[in-house]
């Protein structure tokens, strides 16, 4: 009886309907950033609309290879998801021969949750007070100017290195285990530039820690809407973006998948949600999982070839 007892319990716990459990949502990057703090805005959306917590944990390390790892290797039940950046599903392959997992053969990609846009930003006493006068002065000393990423290979390192392409310049690229501590250079003067995500660089914008010289959108941001675009600066080519996605382990089964990608593009419709995704500097982007596939194959081959063509190498 005991043993008929256990199976009929274990019969009802497969077919209860999923969610029936927290969802663990991984960050790769440390709490308090600004993929952090989106992903929290973004999760307790799409808490609301699954009627399940949808629980941030943050898995830091080796530029976000270690929360990859975790999530590749979970179960592939919908339990645990990565929130998956670009620069740690698209370019990191590039940089790192030995990692454990491929982003395109050990996740199965769900749903594009935001883009997010860059800025130039510059200390508060640094005579760099626009782009142009940026431009200006690199070419006229090539090499002189220093630029802090967040790492080798890093999104604020490739934009940098894409800006320097299309513009013609030449400069000295200082890398840091992180945004925080690049940022506390720049704002000191210890370093001339940053090519910032948006989400990173807002709140010291608005304090004026940093100054922004541009984005680069094609349209003035709601986190940043006096700050001047590439396009109207003349550089059109300049409109550069990074994605966040939501991704869950190889073999994720095809109705959990459609009902995260219908709960995510529910939570980005919500007003108030888009709202403090835009205050936060993300630009919610609702899409299917073919898309997401397809973008996260695209600019694979796009950085990857970037990134060989710079000799970029991990730290």
């Amino acid at each position: 009886m005991g043993i008929a007892i256990g199976a009929l319990h274990m019969f009802a716990s497969a077919q209860d309907p999923y969610p029936s459990k927290p969802i663990r949502l991984v960050v790769a990057y440390a709490a308090g950033g600004g993929t952090d703090v989106a992903a929290r805005i973004f999760a307790e959306s799409l808490s609301r609309v699954l009627g399940s917590p949808v629980i941030v944990e943050n898995k830091v390390g080796a530029s976000g290879n270690i929360g990859g790892d975790f999530v590749a290797k979970a179960p592939a039940d919908g339990y645990t998801l990565l929130f998956g950046a670009m620069a740690n599903l698209a370019i990191n392959p590039y940089l790192y021969k030995d990692m454990s997992y491929s982003p395109e053969r050990d996740f199965t990609p769900i749903a594009q949750v935001f883009d997010t846009n860059h800025v130039v930003v510059a200390g508060p006493s640094s005579k760099l007070t626009s782009f142009k006068q940026m431009v200006t002065e690199a070419k006229a000393n090539p090499g002189k100017l220093t630029y802090a990423s967040a790492g080798a290979g890093s999104s604020t390192h490739i934009v940098a290195e894409l800006v320097a392409q299309a513009t013609g310049i030449k400069m000295v690229h200082v890398p840091y285990r992180g945004n925080g501590p690049a940022l506390v250079d720049v704002m000191s003067g210890q370093v001339d530039l940053m090519f910032d995500q948006v989400p990173n660089s807002t709140p010291f914008v608005a304090s004026k820690k940093i100054n922004a010289l541009a984005v680069t959108s094609a349209k003035h941001l709601p986190a940043m809407p006096e700050v001047p675009t590439v396009t109207e600066l003349g550089y059109p080519q300049l409109e550069i973006s990074s994605w966040t996605g939501l991704f869950g382990p190889a073999r994720l089964p095809a109705t959990v998948v459609s009902k995260l990608n219908d709960a995510t593009n529910r939570a980005l419709a919500d007003p108030e949600t888009r709202a403090k995704l835009e205050k936060a500097g993300a630009i919610p982007t609702q899409s299917t999982p073919q898309a997401m596939a397809k973008l996260l194959q695209n600019d694979s081959k796009r950085f990857g070839a970037l990134v060989q063509k710079a000799g970029i190498k991990a730290d």
